[in-house]
């Protein structure tokens, strides 16, 4: 008998035991619950943690070396809580006991953290049997395979194991923000989401590719009228926070207390999207891409729009006229 263990923080439950199809989770509250948890994962095992818990009577799948299937059993139900409903969940480390007692840690990785959050994960009994559907439907959808799926899924589990927290800096004697790199905010969970957005809508790398995913996203979950426009509003305004991180900006006050009213309804948007993405995008690339295009795809005057952008930035007059006269040229 083989036995997974991992240690849950950030999980609220009314009862005291959840049980799945496959595993079981329960709450650690007595001296003697907390006592086995530290035997398995040491100091990093609290009061009100959970532990999750399978049984297997052999290796599954053991031509993958090691311990099988198992780790990636854990790594599915991590991607399942987190897609089923909003809440910081965190997996916080694996162990596995084999049939001898003898024991196996898991390497430490980028989806298993100990984040602290305000937002907890809330779930009860009568949702396991929902939850229990989701895990055994995902993986007969015709994206779960698919290379677009595999970096999608991973940076939504690496944004969803970061903290995320607005602290706003401190203003200096000019009212602007001091330059005090310990006061940042920690909102990169941001950039990880649209990593995973822009690696399931928008595989082209051209122009316009916040405009393309806003429509293609409002496509796939068939949004209309004043729905589409809200579901736009909220990936325009978290794209533009998303492009201040990844361009070396500081983001100002105004819009991080807009981002923090906003994040709620990001986080829902991006599991509905990843949800419907998984069930109806094609899982080979250039057909996806097809069948993108037909939702929002890139048009002639939109690459038009883009070398004007260009040419008007050129500062040089005589190499900004020698482009144009050199596309004058090519369009006889």
């Amino acid at each position: 008998m083989y036995t997974s263990y991992v240690l849950i923080a950030n999980l609220d439950a009314k009862e005291d035991e959840l049980q799945f199809e496959h595993f079981r989770l329960r709450k650690i509250q007595t001296r003697g619950d907390l006592n086995d948890a530290q035997a398995l994962f040491g100091r990093m095992a609290h009061f009100c943690d959970w532990i999750y818990e399978r049984d297997y009577s052999s290796i599954p799948e053991l031509h993958l070396g090691g311990y099988g299937s198992i780790p990636w059993h854990v790594d599915d139900a991590l991607l399942c809580f987190r897609l089923f409903k909003v809440g910081d969940i965190a997996f916080v480390a694996q162990v596995i006991k084999g049939p001898e007692d003898e024991t196996a840690r898991r390497y430490p990785h980028r989806i298993m953290s100990a984040m602290s959050t305000n937002v907890p994960y809330h779930f009860t009994q009568a949702e396991c049997p929902d939850w229990d559907n989701l895990s055994e439907g995902l993986p007969s959808c015709q994206g779960w395979y698919s290379q677009w799926f595999k970096v999608a899924r991973t940076y939504f589990l690496y944004g969803g194991s970061k903290e995320f927290n607005i602290r706003l800096l401190p203003r200096d004697a000019h009212g602007s923000p001091a330059a005090d790199a310990s006061g940042l905010p920690e909102i990169d969970r941001v950039l990880d989401y649209f990593v995973a957005l822009e690696a399931t809508l928008v595989p082209e790398r051209d122009v316009h590719i916040g405009a393309r995913l806003r429509k293609r996203a409002s496509a796939l979950l068939k949004l209309d009228g004043e729905r589409s426009k809200e579901a736009e509003r909220i990936l325009t305004d978290c794209y533009d926070i998303r492009s201040e991180i990844a361009h070396g900006s500081i983001v100002d006050r105004e819009k991080l207390t807009e981002l923090q009213e906003r994040m709620p309804q990001f986080e829902e948007l991006v599991r509905k999207i990843l949800r419907a993405a998984l069930c109806l995008l094609l899982s080979e690339d250039e057909q996806r891409k097809q069948q993108l295009a037909q939702w929002a795809g890139v048009t002639d005057e939109d690459r038009v729009d883009q070398v004007r952008k260009i040419a008007g930035s050129i500062s040089d007059e005589s190499r900004r006229q020698r482009l144009l006269d050199e596309l004058s040229g090519h369009a006889k």
